[in-house]
Order: C-alpha cells, then structure tokens, then sequence
C-alpha cells in the first residue's frame, strides 16, 4: 500500500489529502514507486526488471495477433448475424409495442404465444392480423 509521509511530523497518511492530518503541513514525500498492473501482462515493474511477460498475456497477444492477420487477410468476410432477440415475456402492450410493424416479429411472437401452456387470446387474435 502506498502511504504519503510529512517531513515535518513523519506521519504517514493516504494518498490525495491535501496536507498531513497530523501537524497540517503541505511539505509531504510522496512514494512514485507504485508497480501498475497492465492488461496485457500484469505488473509494469516486471517488464523493467527484464523478465518476460506472464505465459498468460503471451498467449493473449499471439491470439490478438492472429486475429487480426485474419481479419486482414480476408477483409470481404461476411460477419456473423446478430442473435435474434427474444420475444419480451411481458403485457399484451409491451408485446405488441416490440412487433411493431414487423410482420416477422409479429410470427415469432405469435409461436410463443402459442407454444405457451395458456395463450393469452386478445394476444393472440392482435398477433395474428399482423403475422406473415
């Protein structure tokens, strides 16, 4: 833990105060020697001190590496669809405002609704004007 000390007390106390809580003093030293943990391979003092990154990141970076060659070696690829969204399990309005005018919304939600143990008929019968 980083502590900040007062040269004038040598009360030790939390860093971002204004001045020592002690005596009040704004002569503070203040400790710059905080490791900072990255995301691409754990602490910053490490790779300073010449030791190689973590097995972990290493991993990390060559599937980041491998990604993108990929990506850039097939830059016409079509992307995968987006997962449909599910069919809101709520009112008949909150159903029926998610359809909108979507005649394939207006389907799907209408199989769920039939699917169900017990349909809501006003459901139902909005569902199916709509449905395709």
């Amino acid at each position: 833990m980083v502590l900040w000390t007062c040269r004038r007390c040598t009360t030790r106390f939390a860093v971002g105060l204004p001045y020592c809580p002690q005596c009040t003093s704004t002569d503070i030293e203040k400790e710059d020697g905080v490791p900072k943990i990255t995301v691409h391979g754990g602490p910053s003092d490490a790779a300073a001190a010449g030791e190689p990154p973590a097995p972990a990141a290493a991993a990390e970076a060559s599937e980041v590496e491998q990604a993108t060659s990929e990506d850039a070696a097939a830059p016409d690829s079509v992307a995968e669809p987006v997962a449909e969204v599910a069919v809101p399990d709520g009112t008949v309005e909150a159903v029926l405002a998610w359809v909108g005018d979507d005649p394939e919304r207006a389907q799907r939600a209408l199989d769920y609704e039939r699917a169900k143990p017990t349909p809501r008929t006003t459901l139902v019968a909005e569902l199916e004007k709509q449905a395709v």
